[in-house]
């Protein structure tokens, strides 16, 4: 194939990994978290809230300051600056 045929890694051995920045694009700034709205999510936090890091809920809401999921048993008010990552949640 062209890359077989430029050469870029002087015949070593080599993996190509394909990527989308799509569906499991971080969520971050306030566009993003707009555009999750109404879907689901999948967060991890730096700090434990009712004793678990990783929560998957349907994004509510959010503000500068704080986001609003509601998960199968519950609505959970959570920090930003807690959210270590937030992704949308894909289902396999």
């Amino acid at each position: 194939g062209p890359l077989d045929e430029l050469n870029p890694t002087n015949d070593e051995s080599y993996t190509l990994s394909v990527g989308s920045l799509g569906l499991d694009r971080p969520i971050v700034t306030d566009d993003d978290f707009r555009r999750s709205i109404n879907h689901e999510i999948e967060l991890s936090l730096y700090k434990m809230e009712n004793k678990k890091k990783n929560f998957v809920g349907v994004l509510k809401s959010f503000s500068e300051s704080e986001i609003e999921i509601e998960t199968d048993k519950e609505k959970l008010t959570i920090a930003r600056a807690n959210i270590a990552s937030a992704r949308l949640y894909i289902k396999i």
